[in-house]
């Protein structure tokens, strides 16, 4: 994964946990309007699933 900062370095991290944990998937939520959170994950190997819309009220 080429990138700078460091998410690539946290997902890679969380990855390999995950395998020594022996987990066959990771799923994980992100706004689809944050393209640069998006971009990572994708470059990092996670693809699109599904979408939802999320509501939420605050009294």
């Amino acid at each position: 994964m080429a990138s700078s900062g460091a998410g690539p370095a946290y997902i890679n991290h969380a990855l390999a946990l995950a395998e020594q944990a022996g987990a066959e998937e990771l799923l994980l939520s992100v706004d689809h309007d944050n393209t640069p959170a998006f971009d990572l994950y994708s470059r990092a190997g996670f693809s699109e699933y599904a979408r939802q819309q999320v509501l939420a009220w605050r009294g």
